[in-house]
């Protein structure tokens, strides 16, 4: 909790305040606090893009900028990912998805894939300096052990959504 500095006051001279006076963030409007998430496009999740646009589209308050990838970056919009306008130049790999969030200094970031990717450890000391926060989830079916680990959790579709239309 982030309290006012009346109240910080109050509370080193041992005065409790009975109403806190909290700051209040919007962090849908501020760049603080909106992501960019990086949606895999190659030919292994072609048969999930559907339910993957959906979890794109339930963020879109919180995205700052929105790329499809596959084994290279191209920077989309909301609008063009729900209309299906999903281009891929085939196979996939992280190195072209790091690069990027280095170039343009990310540090929030969510990756949805399956997994079937690669981290060079070249391209992973350019972002070492960043020290990017990095959420991965992976789709129906994909890998259990992904190279992004290191930059945040890795989380799997299928158990945070639920319904019957599992993703």
């Amino acid at each position: 909790v982030d309290i006012g500095k009346l109240d910080t006051v109050l509370l080193a001279a041992g005065i409790t305040p009975v109403i806190y006076r909290t700051k209040v963030y919007d962090y849908t409007r501020s760049k603080e606090g909106r992501i960019a998430i990086y949606l895999d496009v190659s030919g292994s999740v072609t048969s999930e893009l559907p339910n993957l646009i959906k979890v794109v589209d339930a963020m879109e308050d919180v995205i700052e900028k929105i790329y499809l990838f596959s084994n290279k970056v191209v920077e989309t919009t909301v609008e063009a990912v729900r209309n299906g306008d999903l281009k891929s130049t085939g196979g996939t790999d992280f190195d072209c998805v790091f690069e990027s969030i280095a170039r343009n200094q990310h540090k929030r970031a969510v990756i949805i894939t399956d997994g079937y990717a690669s981290l060079s450890e070249e391209v992973a000391k350019k972002v070492a300096d960043l020290d990017p926060i990095v959420l991965t989830l992976i789709t129906r079916g994909g890998k259990t052990n992904v190279d992004t680990e290191k930059y945040g959790k890795v989380m799997y579709l299928k158990d945070i959504v639920k319904g019957p239309s599992d993703v």
